[in-house]
């Protein structure tokens, strides 16, 4: 399958629920042909016209950025759309606002991709929620300088923020993560045993200084083969 027409799902927007392309990833041995060429092959015009979606999982594709406005109400709000996901797929660009009407949201996930940066609309939402979203962030190359100013203020709803295997994250920008995890009493980030964390960066040192973050994170080991908790680091931080 390498394109799907805009107005492909016009007679069925009222009860398809669920849209997955090469779901399951364990078991694909390349990307798939599907590729997004608007006007008349736009995957993401053709799924902001689904107004009954609930889950989007595109995995292994050829599709390389998100645009601006990507999902938009075309049918109407879509109220029901709580998870998408994009594995494996060449991405390298997020445009403005991509998610900014889907307030029900709990998982939204970006996982082996190429992105390396992202820009301060990219996860803005136009209204409040007290449901948790968890923002999954696998396997990228993202580092501690990807993240523009306030990118990570707009969520206006408590976010986990998931960073495993982002190998080149050796710290946290404190202008960055620390405006993050004030902006929301259950916002948290984990890296889940990473061991890529550099414990002697002073960039990071904020979080050990301030004891008030130990229960927003779960960093437990350091590069260097020692506890976050341990003592000796960040020694050179307090001078």
């Amino acid at each position: 399958m390498k394109l799907i027409n805009t107005h492909a799902f016009t007679a069925t927007n009222l009860v398809t629920k669920k849209f997955f392309v090469n779901r399951n990833i364990y078991f694909t041995t390349g990307p798939s042909a599907l590729t997004n060429s608007p006007p008349n092959y736009d995957i993401f015009l053709m799924l902001s016209s689904i107004i009954s979606l609930e889950e989007i999982k595109i995995c292994n594709t050829n599709i390389n950025q998100i645009p601006s406005r990507a999902f938009r109400s075309i049918n109407g709000i879509q109220k029901n759309l709580s998870t998408i996901e994009f594995y494996g797929s060449p991405i390298v660009k997020i445009g403005d606002y991509p998610f900014y009407s889907l307030n029900n949201l709990i998982h939204l996930e970006f996982s082996a991709t190429s992105i390396k940066s992202i820009p301060k609309t990219v996860f803005h939402f136009r209204n409040d929620s007290n449901v948790t979203m968890t923002l999954n962030l696998y396997s990228n190359d993202l580092n501690g300088t990807s993240f523009a100013m306030g990118s990570l203020t707009n969520l206006k709803r408590p976010t986990i923020i998931n960073f495993w295997n982002n190998k080149n994250l050796t710290f946290l920008n404190q202008t960055i993560f620390q405006p993050f995890l004030e902006s929301n009493v259950g916002n948290k980030i984990w890296f889940q045993e990473s061991n890529y964390f550099d414990c002697d960066d002073c960039r990071s040192f904020w979080l050990k200084k301030e004891s008030k973050y130990s229960h927003k994170t779960d960093l437990t080991k350091c590069s260097n083969g020692k506890e976050f908790s341990d003592s000796t680091n960040f020694a050179k931080c307090n001078e």
